[in-house]
């Protein structure tokens, strides 16, 4: 691979007068595609001149010349196999190549370009039907560059590149890949191509009807490209044949054996990064959608970023913690207990509809945070989604603290509980809709020169911390609570002593709040094994807890609080000091204080040894009946109905190539899509999903996957038909929402 230096003056961004571009209607084409009647491709006849298309020739062939005495040398050109590797396989691809590196050539070559990819419609990618074999599932991208590789291929007589579809090249970071090839023809016009123009009509009469179409009007000359739906079928292909100085742009396309005495072309790849803060998201299956969702009475839009189905729109409004017998319920009312009125409300909000701005903007999410993608999130639309988390209100209360001021002074703390909604794996501990409980504490400091009065806030602070009882456990806490590189202080807005005194504030709270929860878990463990063995065993036992360095996006310095139980130590909650800049957006910036927060399932299945977390959303009597408002009581299971094990595998749709490493699929497939599928077919019928095998084909480099469906109802038996037919729908649902191909 060699690089060049490219003149100033060549290449001028605008292209000659006689440049015309020419889209592919494929419902016109003989024979038509349906398949591809929203699918870009175009061939941009004179963009560039015979004497541009010569020196781009000379400028690659230069990089292989050592001196003056030498020959360009043209190497084999190779295959991608996957996995970053290349292989010379000349039974598929016999033909030269030079790769050209120069990002300098490619901004030249695209600004020439760009008035024609914006009227095909190339500078934004919302749905594209076919991508390199793959339909493309809704990711939303805009131009950014041309791939800096230029490949020159040179094809001499009888040489070939057997049919195949274009790879995607995915850049290390994942944020741009190359949907569109741009392939340029460098020579070979007149007598050439009208002889191969001849030799190829000659071939298509001896071809079976409509299998073929031909330009003889020359508008189309030169190397030959295939547009069909599969490259293993032989009908219903179009050919199409640029000619010297044309531009071929497609998504995707098959090349023809080359019968011509020689050719040189130079290939490369539109780069598309995704188009904006809201959009930046992998590509994922889309089903179907109304035109509009009514969620708690209120109708919302859909669009292209709708992939919230009915079975999660089913639990809305269900509030299961504001139900006393609940033990979700009887959990946050334990933990509210500990942060009382009048310097706590204790609140919960309802509608779990926000906007992409309260979830993500206002927190500081970064534009590609994985947290925005689709795979990862339920959107209603591009500007509104189910909330992941219920830090999307903690600006609303941050405000409200400010606002309560003058007639709640008192108030300056708070704790909220919320379903929250999140695409996840399958198993016993993760379901889609979960609930979480977050709280946090403020502290007026002066207006003006907060730092300058450091040591009032603190010492005001620390009064605080001594109106708090101590708890006589004790913790193991072995950090300092400023580390420069792993837990580092906000010196641009705090002092080290504020920080040590709010962080003494939120850990001696947060404490007495875990060993409430865990003084009742084993009370009630006691009380289940009667009273003596293993039950008074564990409630003899001294209560182990711990501070843990940690890292969240909202909190600097972070800690988790951890508590010994039953053999491990177990993750409790996440906290910290509030990130000013946070309190700044609130427009509360006179403020400092901690947050935490945590996941009420988790507690409550500690709390109550219930072992899955499906149960809580059971209506089953067997179930509720065991607990009530203000008591702790160990879950009694009333069957274990048997599970039944099912296996689907399948080859993942053409794989790409990243930047020298296999992207594994022309366009991503996020493991959430495909525990989206299962959720939707059977609901909660499934108990886990988990990927059980993984192989790689060496020659192909194409990546099979094998899921294991573990199917097991809560409440009854399933029957061997029962499960037959739910896995036979999921496995058609995967072919026509994935587009693998079922081994």
């Amino acid at each position: 691979m060699g690089s060049s230096s490219v003149a100033e003056d060549f290449l001028p961004p605008r292209a000659p007068s006689s440049a015309t571009i020419r889209r592919i209607n494929f419902l016109e084409t003989d024979p038509p595609i349906p398949k591809y009647k929203d699918y870009n491709a175009a061939v941009i006849d004179n963009v560039l001149t015979e004497e541009e298309c010569k020196e781009l020739l000379r400028m690659a062939e230069a990089t292989t010349v050592k001196d003056s005495s030498s020959s360009p040398t043209w190497e084999r050109a190779m295959i991608n196999v996957g996995g970053g590797k290349q292989v010379l396989a000349t039974d598929h691809r016999n033909c030269g190549r030079i790769i050209l590196d120069s990002p300098e050539l490619a901004d030249k070559l695209l600004a020439r370009l760009v008035p024609f990819l914006k009227e095909l419609g190339a500078d934004h990618i919302s749905n594209q039907p076919h991508v390199t074999g793959l339909a493309g599932r809704g990711r939303a991208y805009q131009l950014s560059r041309l791939n800096e590789k230029l490949r020159f291929l040179k094809y001499e007589g009888g040489e070939y590149f057997r049919p195949h579809w274009d790879g995607h090249y995915i850049t290390p970071d994942k944020h741009e890949k190359s949907w569109y090839t741009v392939q340029l023809y460098l020579n070979g016009d007149g007598e050439q191509d009208l002889e191969e123009l001849l030799q190829a009509s000659k071939k298509a009469e001896a071809e079976p009807q409509g299998s073929s179409n031909m330009d003889l009007s020359g508008k189309l000359l030169g190397g030959t490209t295939t547009f069909t739906p599969r490259y293993e079928e032989q009908d219903g292909k179009v050919r199409v044949f640029p000619k010297t100085g044309s531009i071929r742009i497609s998504i995707s396309h098959l090349p023809e054996p080359l019968t011509i005495t020689r050719r040189n072309l130079s290939s490369t790849a539109s780069r598309k990064t995704e188009e904006k803060a809201e959009t930046k998201h992998q590509a994922t299956a889309r089903p179907s959608h109304p035109q509009s969702l009514t969620i708690e009475g209120k109708a919302y839009r859909t669009d292209q970023w709708t992939n919230t189905p009915d079975t999660i729109l089913s639990h809305v409004g269900r509030r299961l913690y504001l139900d006393e017998n609940h033990p979700l319920a009887i959990t946050r009312k334990l933990i509210e207990s500990q942060f009382p009125g009048p310097v706590y409300g204790n609140y919960s909000e309802k509608n779990p509809v926000v906007s992409v701005a309260q979830n993500f903007d206002v927190l500081g999410f970064a534009p590609d945070h994985p947290g925005r993608s689709r795979t990862d999130t339920y959107y209603i639309n591009d500007k509104t989604v189910l909330r992941t988390h219920t830090s999307a209100h903690q600006q609303a209360y941050f405000q409200q603290i400010n606002r309560n001021e003058a007639t709640r002074p008192e108030e300056v703390g708070y704790t909220v509980v919320a379903d929250v909604y999140r695409r996840d794996a399958i198993d016993r501990s993760h379901y889609p809709v979960f609930h979480q409980m977050e709280g946090a504490m403020l502290w007026k400091r002066p207006d003006t020169d907060p730092l300058k009065h450091a040591a009032h806030t603190a010492a005001a602070i620390m009064q605080d911390v001594n109106r708090i009882p101590a708890h006589g456990v004790p913790v193991e806490d072995p950090n300092p609570t400023i580390h420069a590189e792993r837990n580092p202080l906000q010196a641009e807005h705090h002092t080290a002593e504020e920080v040590e005194a709010v962080a003494a504030h939120l850990k001696r709270s947060l404490e007495r709040m875990v060993i409430k929860i865990f003084t009742e878990a084993r009370k009630a463990t006691a009380a289940a094994g009667g009273g003596a063995g293993a039950g008074a065993d564990a409630e003899a036992e001294p209560l182990k807890v711990r501070w843990v360095e940690a890292y969240f996006p909202f909190t600097s310095p972070s800690w988790e609080l951890e508590v010994f139980w039953q053999g491990d130590w177990l993750e409790i909650l996440g906290c910290g000091v509030i990130k000013q800049d946070l309190l700044i957006n609130s427009d509360v910036p006179n403020r400092i204080g901690w947050a935490f927060g945590l996941g009420l399932e988790r507690i409550a299945m500690l709390l109550f040894n219930i072992p899955d977390i499906r149960l809580f959303w059971s209506r089953d009597e067997r179930f509720l009946s065991q607990f009530k408002a203000g008591q702790i009581t160990r879950f009694e299971p009333f069957s274990k109905h048997p599970a039944c094990y099912k296996d689907v595998a399948f080859w993942l749709p053409s794989a790409a190539v990243s930047g020298g490493s296999a992207a594994g699929g022309a366009v991503p497939i996020h493991e959430n899509d495909i525990m989206e599928i299962v959720r939707g077919v059977a609901g909660d019928l499934v108990e886990d999903v988990r990927l059980i095998d993984e192989f790689s084909h060496p020659k192909t480099g194409r990546k099979s996957m094998c899921y294991r469906i573990n199917y097991r109802s809560l409440e009854r038996t399933l029957t061997n038909e029962e499960t037959n037919g739910l896995h036979e729908k999921l496995r058609e649902k995967l072919v026509g929402q994935l587009g693998v191909e079922l081994r």
